[in-house]
C-alpha cells in the first residue's frame, strides 16, 4: 500500500482515497519515484517478488517540509527524533509480547547519503517473553 495524504504525487489518489494498492512488480512507480522506494531495497526488498518482513519508513519532516505540510506542521529535529527512538525501544519490548504475528522488531538509522544503515537496536519475542539486543 502506499499513501498520498497530500494527493499530489500517486497517480488516481484522491484527497477522499489518498491510498492505492500498488503491484509493484509491473508497476512504474518505481522507476517514477526511485528516491521515495530506496530505502527499501537496502534491507533486500527489491519490490519485484515476495519479501518476508514488513518495513516502515517514517517522513519526519524537516522545517522546510513541515511548513507545506497538510498532514502534521511539526518538523523533527535531531533531538526530536533522537525522544522517538529512546520511546521506541522502552515500549517495543512490552509491544511485542502482546503482537502475535510479529516476532522481531529492529531500529536502523541511515545517517547520511552514501552512508550504510546502522542497527540501533533489536528486540525479540523469545516464547512468552521478550529480551532486547542492544547495539550501542
Amino acid at each position: 500500500m502506499c499513501f498520498d495524504p497530500h494527493a499530489a504525487f500517486l497517480p488516481g489518489v484522491t484527497p477522499a482515497q489518498p491510498g492505492i494498492k500498488i503491484r509493484f512488480p509491473s508497476s512504474p512507480l518505481l522507476e517514477h519515484f526511485p528516491d521515495s522506494f530506496a530505502p527499501y531495497r537496502v534491507f533486500g526488498c527489491d519490490l519485484k517478488g515476495a519479501y518476508s518482513g514488513t518495513l516502515f519508513r517514517f517522513p519526519l519532516r524537516t522545517e522546510r517540509l513541515a511548513t507545506t505540510s497538510d498532514i502534521k506542521p511539526k518538523a523533527y529535529s535531531p533531538e526530536d527524533v533522537q525522544a522517538l527512538f529512546k520511546a521506541f525501544r522502552e515500549e517495543a519490548l512490552h509491544a511485542l509480547l502482546f503482537l502475535k504475528s510479529v516476532s522481531r522488531a529492529e531500529l536502523w538509522v541511515k545517517e547520511a547519503a552514501g552512508t550504510e544503515p546502522r542497527l540501533i537496536f533489536a528486540v525479540e519475542a523469545e516464547g512468552k517473553g521478550a529480551k532486547a539486543n542492544p547495539q550501542h
